[in-house]
């Protein structure tokens, strides 16, 4: 394999063009891992093939993202280093053709990074770069998907507000998907980041709901053809099962329950409208918002 600038490794690039680069990132942009379980479905799901990889090493502090230890059968020891890969659907396959970048959001050296993110999808002529991400959020398990978006061209932002997908209005702390947008910007590449709100009462991973709501957006934004309905119906499935096994377990918390039922009114009330999705709480609000209700009900309150 061949080490390339900004740490890029590359085995054999496939000489092919690519209409997208759809990225995601665990770590902080990725409550209950559903935008990087929406990549690694769409990747099954066209047939994608690992053709590189980024050295973390300028990218990663290895004492805060460790690397892991693992000892085969013959008592040899490996090391596994934190991977940022990239892939490419099969061409075969048709149209449209994608480029998948895989990874752990890096610690640092953020600008960086992007440039080589850009100069790859430079590379392959790429149109348009997504980067999916998921949060946690006050919103009821019951409902869809809440799903809020930007965009940087004028057809993906007319596009957005067409499928009723809504600005989040968030300001804070940033992720790797704004220094991407900044850089997408700067390099006159079209960007459109989406993300899907999962219920922040729900701590346990994965979350197939918020994966497949993540995808049917990215179709819809970007092309019917991406996945086929036929093509989704795994996550269909395991989405149903999930939202049961949720409620299963909420109707035995009867506080829990009533708290559930304050967030579906608020939901249904309070819907994004076009132009803007409000604001976000912080998590440490939506924790005092929870504590607070359940001491209000177990002191007698309504």
């Amino acid at each position: 394999m061949g080490d390339e600038a900004g740490g890029l490794i590359v085995g054999e690039r496939p000489r092919m063009r690519a209409r997208y680069m759809v990225a995601a990132f665990a770590g902080w942009p990725d409550a209950a891992d559903a935008s990087t379980d929406a990549l690694n479905y769409l990747g099954r799901m066209t047939g994608s093939y690992q053709y590189a990889e980024i050295d973390p090493e300028p990218y990663f502090v290895l004492t805060d993202v460790r690397p892991l230890t693992s000892v085969d059968d013959s008592g040899r020891r490996y090391i596994h280093w934190p991977e940022t890969s990239l892939s490419y659907s099969d061409p075969e396959r048709g149209e449209p053709h994608m480029i998948y970048l895989m990874g752990i959001e890096p610690n640092m050296r953020w600008r960086p990074f992007t440039e080589v993110v850009l100069s790859e999808a430079d590379r392959f002529g790429i149109e348009v770069i997504v980067t999916l991400g998921s949060l946690m959020d006050a919103v009821p398990h019951s409902r869809e998907t809440r799903i809020t978006g930007v965009a940087t061209a004028q057809e993906h932002v007319a596009r957005l507000r067409h499928l009723g997908i809504a600005e989040s209005g968030y300001e804070g702390p940033a992720g790797i998907h704004t220094a991407l947008l900044e850089a997408c910007e700067s390099r006159g590449v079209a960007y459109v980041s989406l993300w899907a709100h999962s219920p922040h009462y729900v701590t346990t991973s994965p979350n197939p709901k918020a994966t497949l709501a993540l995808l049917m957006a990215l179709r819809d934004v970007l092309d019917p053809t991406m996945l086929l309905d036929n093509e989704l119906g795994e996550l269909r499935r395991a989405s149903s099962v999930w939202e049961t096994e949720v409620e299963r377990a909420i109707s035995s918390e009867r506080e829990l329950a009533l708290y559930v039922k304050t967030l579906e009114r608020r939901f249904d009330d309070q819907a994004p409208t076009e132009g803007g999705g409000g604001t976000i709480p912080s998590p440490e609000a939506m924790v005092a918002e929870l504590e607070e209700f359940l001491r209000s009900r177990r002191g007698g309150t309504e």
